[in-house]
């Protein structure tokens, strides 16, 4: 950092948390993450989590609505995906 500039601030720019889920919404999600979650270690085989053999694993974080990873996928169905999302409401959707 040079002299003239300001040192970074703790400002945030984005949102901090979602939108509330409708009950069913929060249902569902509560049903289908424990079923979703990815094992964690150094064990963890990523391409073995895949119903089908994948070519090439690749990891999209904040999916949101999903639409960028479902384009992704029709494009390459030989491709592992993993989709991570911070937000339930993203999730959700």
């Amino acid at each position: 950092m040079t002299p003239t500039q300001k040192p970074p601030t703790d400002r945030l720019y984005g949102r901090m948390r979602g939108h509330t889920l409708r009950p069913r919404q929060r249902d569902l999600l509560d049903a289908a993450l424990p079923r979703l979650r990815i094992p964690a270690g150094p064990l963890c085989n990523p391409a073995a989590l895949f119903a089908l053999p994948v070519e090439r694993l690749a990891v999209e974080v904040g999916f949101g609505g999903g639409e960028h990873a479902r384009a992704l996928l029709e494009a390459d169905p030989t491709l592992g995906l993993i989709a991570c999302e911070v937000y339930d409401s993203g999730i959700a959707s």
